[in-house]
């Protein structure tokens, strides 16, 4: 009877150690700290971000990631520059011209494939894009994509990409607003989360939207330095599985995301609903990019005189992680 009962305890003990160990999630494997950079601290594109670190979304596959934000694209290069950076979330233009000069870093996945999101806001003097002639215009950082596209613009309406409209670079949002409201400059381009907020202050009126004066334009990426690449691809498809997660994430739950943009970008319910209802669903699902938008930017580019081609596709876009798939 004694044998009986060890051995129904001994099976019931495995039981209980197998039951445990189909319960037990499995531990991910570990792979190290990285950092990410923001390349400006508020806007709705680089929330996913915050939204990844929120949900663990990066630390259940393994991953720290420590989120830096910067003043523009032109700090986040030298960011990349000086290996302080190992991916971001960044404009499409800036990460190109920096490509185009030597930095050793591609566009991994897409974040937003049309400039739709990015608008001009500008003073309640200024009533049409023509007014913007022989103005200032405030932009981030030289080369980002805020500079490039005024730079577009000012080629577009007067013939001279460099004077015809003047560029102020004044980095983050609140310079920007400084900006505006002493009238050291007559507009800035901004993503539509600025823009709503400024017309609530009553500094200013939404003027433009650049998808409007360049459809299919490239906009946002994620962004990995070469090195990180080649040496450490597992490293790359769990930070993408990571944003894409978050992204997939704001787009299922709007309270939470207004909730979050609030709180890590200082941005109104009131106004975080507007640009979720707008940019939400321009979000990309899985990093694919839009190959023709990619030209078309680059084509921007050129013309402005940021750079002297437009180089092939393999020169700057990687696309060997793409489409993601992630799982929760």
């Amino acid at each position: 009877m004694s044998r009986v009962r060890g051995s129904l305890a001994s099976v019931l003990t495995l039981a209980a150690v197998l039951c445990a160990a189909v319960e037990a999630p499995a531990q991910p494997k570990p792979l190290g700290k990285v950092t990410v950079g923001l390349g400006v601290a508020k806007t709705f594109t680089f929330l996913p971000a915050y939204v990844a670190e929120d949900l663990g979304a990066w630390k259940k596959r393994g991953l720290e990631v420590e989120i830096v934000p910067f003043a523009g694209d032109a700090k986040l290069q030298q960011g990349f520059a000086a290996g302080s950076v190992d991916f971001a979330l960044g404009g499409v233009a800036g990460s190109l011209v920096a490509i185009s000069k030597g930095q050793e870093t591609r566009l991994v996945g897409g974040l937003a494939n049309s400039v739709t999101l990015m608008g001009l806001v500008a003073h309640p003097d200024v009533r049409t894009k023509e007014d913007l002639k022989g103005k200032v215009v405030g932009v981030t950082s030289p080369n980002s994509v805020t500079d490039i596209l005024v730079r577009y613009l000012s080629k577009k309406l007067t013939g001279d990409a460099e004077r015809g409209i003047r560029r102020a670079f004044l980095g983050g949002f609140q310079n920007q607003v400084a900006a505006l409201k002493t009238g050291q400059t007559q507009a800035f381009t901004w993503t539509l989360d600025g823009i709503f907020d400024v017309e609530k202050q009553g500094i200013g009126k939404f003027l433009l939207s650049f998808g409007d004066e360049i459809p299919d334009f490239a906009f946002e990426s994620v962004v990995a330095t070469r090195r990180m690449i080649e040496e450490r691809p597992e490293v790359v498809r769990a930070f993408l599985e990571g944003v894409y997660e978050a992204v997939g994430h704001m787009k299922a739950n709007k309270e939470y995301t207004l909730d979050i943009f609030q709180r890590k970008m200082d941005v109104p319910r009131d106004i975080g609903a507007r640009v979720w209802e707008i940019d939400a669903h321009a979000l990309v699902d899985d990093g694919a990019f839009n190959d023709k938008a990619l030209l078309t930017a680059a084509q921007a580019i050129v013309e402005t005189g940021a750079i002297t081609d437009v180089p092939p596709l393999v020169a700057w876009v990687d696309k060997r992680f793409l489409p993601v798939r992630w799982k929760r």
